[in-house]
């Protein structure tokens, strides 16, 4: 049996960045962290997809990432804080990975290179490189339908064998896939997660360690009760649980993320509903469909929110 530390178990939150006039809106950032702290979410992945790094300046970044750092170490209750790294330049992951290791993070979450459409052997080496320039804990983000590469299981078998892989996030929506990549886990002692909320249940289910979500940004309660009912045993209610969250998370995709998760979180009052190019504010119509479906969820009971909408 591998001895290696798997980083957490439960809910992590692909966290957002909030903008306001074009900066990183540090006010709203602090709010949010708050709010997931206070639900008590296991883990914080900062500079994740979710957060838009590719139109942030390294001087930004450090802002966010120090923020984070902060509030967290100022709460009651802290996550483990996971920082995004990932690169199509093996060299610049590297780059990242090394500038990541100052902050002193739980770990790092590294997606597979993108558009190049490397090779699966050269998927392997990429993750070799970067686990050989820095001792952080490394967990694998696989998402073929952003990055062109689905990583095969046969592939991640020899991807877990890195000493410091630690975690495997899966996004690559197809049931079938999941299955086979989470025996490669648990076999090696990795982390499983789920990287679609729509499959977060069917993963705890099976025994996974929880998931990177892109919804408990907006509902880390739901999001955490559902985690913990299943580790309770009461199945049935948890599943019910994922029949309320299940429009919610398909709407929650209905443009590319982050774009319908910000205005979510604008509905509920955390930030504005401001993007950065490329990325545009969510088209009117999908926005009337994504906020019917948050109407329903708060008809359904409590949630926990700062100054929602009417």
């Amino acid at each position: 049996m591998s001895n290696k530390k798997i980083i957490f178990n439960g809910v992590g939150v692909a966290l957002i960045t909030p903008f306001k006039n074009n900066q990183v809106d540090v006010g709203s950032l602090t709010k949010i962290v708050n709010h997931l702290l206070k639900n008590k979410v296991d883990a914080i992945v900062v500079l994740g997809t979710t957060g838009e790094p590719p139109t942030l300046s390294q001087t930004e970044k450090e802002l966010i990432v120090n923020t984070v750092l902060k509030v967290n170490n100022n709460s009651s209750h802290k996550a483990k804080i996971i920082l995004g790294v990932g690169s199509n330049s093996t060299e610049h992951a590297i780059e990242l990975a090394k500038w990541a290791q100052q902050f002193k993070v739980d770990g790092l979450l590294v997606v597979t290179p993108y558009y190049n459409k490397a090779t699966q052997n050269g998927v392997v080496a990429h993750y070799q490189a970067i686990a050989q320039a820095v001792n952080t804990p490394l967990i694998v983000y696989n998402v073929p339908g952003r990055t062109g590469v689905n990583i095969a299981p046969q592939t991640l078998e020899k991807i877990a064998q890195i000493k410091t892989v630690v975690g495997y996030k899966e996004a690559c929506g197809d049931i079938s896939h999941n299955l086979y990549t989470q025996q490669v886990c648990q076999r090696n002692n990795i982390g499983f997660y789920s990287g679609n909320d729509d499959l977060n249940f069917l993963t705890y289910a099976n025994r996974g360690n929880g998931t990177i979500s892109v919804v408990a940004n907006v509902f880390p309660d739901l999001c955490v009760k559902m985690w913990n009912l299943v580790q309770e045993q009461k199945i049935w209610l948890a599943q019910q649980l994922h029949d309320k969250l299940l429009e919610v998370n398909n709407e929650m995709f209905i443009e590319v993320n982050p774009i319908p998760v910000k205005s979510a979180m604008a509905y509920y009052g955390f930030c504005t509903n401001e993007m950065r190019l490329p990325l545009t504010v969510i088209e009117p119509q999908h926005e009337l469909v994504l906020h019917n479906a948050l109407a329903k969820i708060k008809k359904g009971g409590k949630h926990e929110t700062n100054n929602r909408r009417g």
